[in-house]
């Protein structure tokens, strides 16, 4: 995130980076902040009970995680109609997509890669272009906004979910009845 973060103020020099959550590598995180200069550009605010506030006041949630499943970090940005830019690992597929945000290739190995602080320059530069292009394309951004909101709400509400479970248990007892 903090290279990401350096090659976005780069270019634009009134972004903020918020990184939410009191993890054990906090203090490592603060320090790798400070050690590069961006304090003006990276807060930590730590844990957080009351999200809502920061995803209405955000631009674009980050998600640059090396493991996930469906974060609950992106349906919750959708949700409150905030664009997601996130690393196409794990179930992220099934929300984000260029229509609520950009989903960057993974180019990192899971299992190594999880401590590992050297990552692809190709990565660094697609997450960089993808928020860079959200924030300098006004009518783009609030395409995705409306659509986050529609997508959450439209797809991924607890009325359709069960219907999508309904629908997988009996195509599998379904399978399981012809074996």
């Amino acid at each position: 995130m903090l290279e990401i973060a350096q090659n976005v103020c780069r270019k634009n020099k009134d972004v903020l980076f918020v990184a939410v959550g009191d993890g054990e590598q906090q203090d490592e995180l603060k320090k790798a902040v400070h050690d590069r200069k961006l304090d003006h550009a990276v807060i930590c605010i730590g844990r957080v009970d009351r999200m809502k506030e920061c995803y209405r006041d955000a631009k674009i949630t980050l998600i640059c995680s090396l493991k996930e499943g469906l974060a609950l970090t992106a349906y919750e940005s959708c949700a409150m109609g905030v664009p997601v830019i996130s690393s196409d690992v794990g179930g992220q597929k099934d929300l984000i997509d260029s229509t609520v945000g950009r989903l960057i290739p993974s180019r990192q190995d899971e299992v190594t890669g999880i401590d590992n602080r050297t990552y692809d320059r190709r990565e660094i530069e697609e997450f960089t272009n993808a928020i860079l292009l959200l924030l300098e394309d006004e009518q783009l951004y609030k395409t995705c906004c409306k659509n986050c909101r529609q997508k959450a709400v439209g797809e991924f509400s607890v009325q359709n979910m069960i219907q999508k479970m309904q629908t997988e248990i009996l195509e599998l007892m379904s399978d399981d009845l012809l074996s």
